[in-house]
């Protein structure tokens, strides 16, 4: 016993002096941190070697007689040690946490840079914010993760430092905010976020996706983007892809091809010019290789064109300069002339001699013909001259560019809170916004209004249906919003350029004001803020800057306004803010005969109004059914009450229509028609032979197509049949605009661009569904068997062929289904607008790549409303097998050489046939 207790004295005087020694390196300031290190580790062992001695004493007492107060007295003196030890323990880690946090602050070096460096106040760091869009990630977890991984921070202080980097009304904020902000919560948040936003495999998409968009903006020649963007913008996704995993080695096969086809063709062509220079020295020849190559090239490329830049500028050497400083003289007219035949050769000659007849000219008494009078060419010269000064002086009053009132808010609507761009605008007595926008947000319509509106120039439009609109704005930070009513426009003016940077936005920080409208690339307007609305947002605050500019305060943000000489000019085009709703410049308006006088003004409006109602009612009755078949009603006219029934001409042409259906041996292909369009839902059996109600029926006559590639006979009924004095159908029905306007423009629209493309719609009519309370004036007669002994009554459930409107609500529901387009899919929609005549489908493209885009997002959105557009052909990628020449709108056209032409064939069979109306019309279709 005596043993143990001595060595538990030793022990115990070998901790104490390890205590003292560590005590007396803490008091030294500033402490000597591998000294205090030292003497921790000295403590450490011998509080070890303390506390296995001690133990062995207790176990002593308790095998010896000795008291329970001897033992409880034994056992406090080892934890009085045991106290000292943890003390002294926690007071030397806490001074090495304290100077690992000064060397992470830059805190190293001696003391007087210490306190030197301590004078400068730095600014505060911002933690990024994250609105929950998928290419953000990365970045703001980047930033985040420091604070994720600070072991020193609890987790309910992570969670709060992790709500605040969430953007208001983002789907980032409602996800973290779903959880309560507790401790155990947070490791389910992060992994919650991560899942939604940060999977890696959609993360590599978006990245690669970005890079396609690049080649689509290249495919579709649209202004081309900087090469140091392009430049800028390839690093970033390639080392975003790098971050992710997506490595240029293992993934080189399907970079490279991607990186290469986003270049211009003429930096592609000098790309291929280096590297075959490099091949030729001895480069590398894998695709590893070359892609570091090329973004090597790439590299070298900006680089010489900011060096370019920089000389240029510093003395004023740009071109454009040049030669707006120092306009080279034109040369006379005279010089300019290209070399012509003599102007005394121009049907100069006497008719039935051979003599040249004396010429002169009644401008300028000159030998030669007045259509090649120089003074004549000079004077119209002088006129162009003169109209295009004045536009360039109604377009440029001062020298610079132009800045419109626009910001950034946010619509809300039933669906959805759609970010939109608004446009303020005093000149307008309404407040509009795009159709697109307000089915995309979901806003509900209030009513349907016909208004015309006046525009620049003191020209005033047709009347036009718009749908009224209870909208909802409200700022990006959601501190204000308004209601207004608004009403919808396809497209609501041009493209409009955002504010760019320049020298008043250090004003404008001075200042304290934000703009949400920022940016480089002009884009569409969503909502425009007329001066029924705009008077209750301004505030009253106005800011003229020192650049010239004028920002004003709205309650939805600042805008900015006016001219500067800093902003790139948008050249010879302008945009008055009081005409922002400009005339349809279609190009039948050329074919108009009331350019000509011809047309009584009287019956023009009458007939302008009559199609404006009947598009009106379309608007208002047409529906889509759980099939999302289109339900159409028939645009009926006063005179319905008249309408006969019909049914005896119609059994009596039925019975003729039969027996030449049988001496050509038709009625069985006759009648298989009728079965599929039974199975397909097209028409319905009408059980009763009398209606409780009004009805009409509809003769019906085949029309035989030998050479057509889907159906050789088809049923065409005739709507235009009479009884009596009574009207027929189609003189009971509207039929809105005239169709035949837009085969100029659908003609110009198919030859504008390199290659021609064409499809049509399969039963295009047949797709389009009839209301039920329209549908008994669509009934008509056909036999039960084939003997043809027992009449059935039939009705039509959908749009029939033969009707006069039937073109029109093709037309419409084409129209009411593109205005609906999906966003992604809206430029192939604006497309498809003025690609449509009837059934048929004619466009142009530049590149086979734009035309196989075309092609698969014209088919989703004509798919979407229940129409197949098919049968797609164009004159590029041609087999030889390929038909070469094929039928489009009564002409033909060879692909192969890319020419149109009348089919003669069919002209001058149609002139051996009985000269009647029929026969008339056909044959003028058949020439163009």
């Amino acid at each position: 016993m005596e043993t143990i207790k001595k060595t538990r004295t030793i022990a115990r005087n070998a901790f104490s002096r390890a205590c003292k020694k560590l005590e007396a390196e803490l008091a030294v300031d500033p402490p000597d941190l591998v000294a205090v290190q030292v003497s921790l580790s000295m403590l450490n062992q011998k509080a070890d070697s303390l506390a296995a001695e001690e133990q062995k004493f207790l176990e002593a007492l308790l095998n010896s007689s000795a008291e329970i107060a001897e033992i409880d007295e034994a056992a406090e003196g080892a934890e009085e040690y045991t106290r000292r030890w943890l003390k002294l323990q926690q007071a030397a880690e806490s001074c090495m946490r304290i100077d690992r946090r000064r060397q992470s602050s830059g805190s190293v070096g001696s003391e007087g840079d210490s306190q030197s460096r301590r004078r400068f106040r730095l600014p505060k760091l911002e933690l990024k914010r994250f609105n929950g869009e998928i290419d953000q990630s990365l970045s703001f977890w980047s930033s985040f993760v420091q604070i994720h991984e600070d072991d020193d921070l609890s987790p309910e202080d992570k969670f709060q430092y992790l709500i605040q980097c969430m953007e208001e009304n983002s789907r980032a904020r409602e996800v973290v905010e779903s959880f309560p902000p507790t401790a155990g919560n947070y490791p389910k948040v992060i992994e919650s976020l991560k899942s939604r936003f940060g999977r890696t495999e959609l993360l590599v998409e978006v990245y690669v996706r970005k890079m396609l968009s690049l080649i689509l903006r290249n495919a579709a020649q649209v202004e081309p983007l900087r090469l140091s963007s392009l430049y800028d913008k390839l690093e970033s996704y390639m080392r975003a892809l790098e971050t992710l995993g997506v490595t240029t080695e293992s993934h080189v096969a399907t970079i490279f091809p991607l990186v290469e086809s986003c270049l211009q063709e003429e930096l592609l062509r000098a790309w291929q010019r280096n590297s075959r220079g490099q091949n030729a020295s001895g480069g590398g020849d894998s695709l590893s290789d070359k892609l570091k190559q090329l973004m090597e090239f790439l590299r070298r490329e900006v680089e010489g064109e900011d060096r370019i830049a920089l000389a240029m500028s510093g003395f004023n050497l740009s071109d454009r300069q040049r030669v707006a400083d120092n306009p080279r003289p034109s040369p006379p007219p005279r010089q300019r002339t290209p070399k012509l035949p003599s102007s005394t050769c121009l049907f100069s000659r006497q008719p039935g001699t051979g003599r040249r007849a004396s010429v002169s000219c009644p401008t300028c008494q000159g030998r030669h013909k007045a259509l090649m009078c120089p003074r004549t060419s000079n004077d119209n010269r002088e006129a162009e001259a003169i109209g295009h000064d004045q536009n360039h002086a109604l377009t440029k009053a001062g020298k610079g560019g132009l800045l419109l009132q626009t910001l950034i808010a946010r619509l809300v609507g039933a669906k959805a809170r759609t970010v939109v761009r608004v446009l303020v605008d005093t000149g307008s007595q309404r407040s509009y916004l795009t159709r697109h926008v307000a089915l995309k947000a979901g806003c509900h319509p209030v009513g349907c209004h016909n208004f015309a509106q006046s525009l620049f120039g003191g020209f005033r439009s047709g009347p036009r249906p718009h749908n009224c609109y209870d909208a909802r704005l409200e700022c990006l930070d959601g501190s204000y919003a308004c209601q207004l009513q608004a009403y919808d426009e396809s497209k609501i003016c041009g493209l409009i350029s955002p504010i760019p940077e320049g020298p008043w936005m250090n004003e404008l920080r001075e200042k304290g004001i934000n703009l949400s409208d920022m940016g480089k690339e002009p884009s569409d307007i969503d909502v425009l803020i007329g001066a029924d609305v705009a008077g209750e947002l301004y505030t009253g605050r106005i800011v003229r800057l020192e650049s010239g500019l004028t920002a004003m305060e709205t309650r939805l943000g600042w805008t900015l306004m006016g001219r500067s000489l800093d902003i790139p000019s948008s050249g010879s085009s302008a945009m008055p803010v009081t005409a922002m709703f400009v005339q349809d410049a279609d190009v039948q308006s050329l074919w108009q005969l009331d350019v000509v006088g011809i047309e009584d003004p009287g019956m023009v409006k009458t007939k302008r109004e009559m199609e404006e109602a009947t598009r009106a009612h379309f608007l208002q009755t047409v529906t889509v059914s759980d099939d999302g078949r289109y339900l159409v009603h028939l645009p009926w006219r006063e005179v319905r009450d008249r309408l006969p029934d019909n049914f005896e001409s119609a059994r009596r042409r039925l019975i003729s229509v039969t027996k030449k259906l049988r001496e050509n041996d038709l009625f069985s292909s006759y009648n298989e028609v009728f079965d599929e369009w039974k199975r397909e839902g097209i028409i319905e059996e009408v059980q009763a032979l009398s209606s409780r109600g009004q009805c009409h029926y509809l003769a019906h006559r085949p029309v035989v197509k030998e050479n057509s590639q889907t159906t050789k006979i088809r049923p065409v009924f005739d709507a235009s049949a009479k009884q009596g004095n009574n009207p027929s159908l189609n003189d009971c029905l509207e039929t809105g605009p005239n169709l035949m306007q837009l085969l100029p423009n659908v003609m110009l629209q198919f030859r504008m661009r390199k290659i021609g493309v064409v499809a049509d719609i399969r039963k295009a009519f047949l797709q389009i569904g009839v209301n039920p309370e329209d549908r008994d004036f669509l009934r008509f007669l056909w036999w039960e068997d084939v003997d043809a002994q027992k009449l059935k009554i039939y009705r039509h459930n959908r749009v029939v062929f033969g009707a006069s409107c039937s073109p029109f609500l093709l037309a419409a529901v084409i129209e009411h289904l593109l205005d609906r387009a999906p966003e992604q899919f809206r430029d192939t929609a604006r497309r498809l607008r003025t690609s449509f005549y009837v059934d048929n489908c004619l466009s142009s493209s530049d590149s086979v790549a734009e035309v196989h885009r075309f092609i698969i997002e014209a088919r989703q959105i004509m798919s979407s409303g229940g129409f197949d557009l098919r049968g797609w052909l164009y004159n590029e990628d041609m087999n030889a097998e390929d038909m070469q020449t094929v039928p489009i709108l009564g002409m033909l056209w060879n692909r192969r050489s890319d020419t149109l032409r009348l089919n003669m064939e069919r002209v001058i069979e149609g002139l051996s046939k009985h000269v009647t109306k029929r026969n008339i019309l056909s044959a003028t279709h058949q020439a163009g």
